[in-house]
């Protein structure tokens, strides 16, 4: 599962002007584990590796929403499971702000997407 991280100066702003609406529908099945390429935004408590999907999700959400990573992030919104990121909606942190917009269109995608 391929994820990217974009420069959003002007010549990608004016790349993805061409590039279809949405992709292809998605797959929002939860991993088993968290991808190695995020095990060090867990430095405080739980090692990465150690945790379990879809037993630790709403841990690893909140670990993982409130760290500078957008690929992280991003891959957070997309698989995790809707009960774990429905939760952290209705935390204080969550609830107000752009994550709280990015939770809700998240959540909205796997509805219609």
């Amino acid at each position: 599962m391929p994820l990217w991280s974009l420069d959003l100066n002007e010549e990608c702003i004016t790349a993805m002007a061409y590039l279809p609406p949405q992709p292809e529908q998605l797959d929002h099945t939860c991993p088993d584990q968290v991808p190695p390429e995020f095990w060090s935004l867990f430095w405080n408590g739980s090692s990465a590796k150690d945790l379990r999907l879809p037993e630790d999700a709403f841990f690893v959400a909140t670990t993982i929403l409130d760290g500078p990573d957008p690929v992280a992030q991003t891959w957070a919104l997309r698989c995790l499971p809707e009960d774990a990121l429905q939760r952290c909606r209705t935390m204080r942190g969550y609830d107000t702000g752009e994550i709280a917009v990015r939770i809700d269109k998240a959540l909205a995608q796997r509805v219609h997407g």
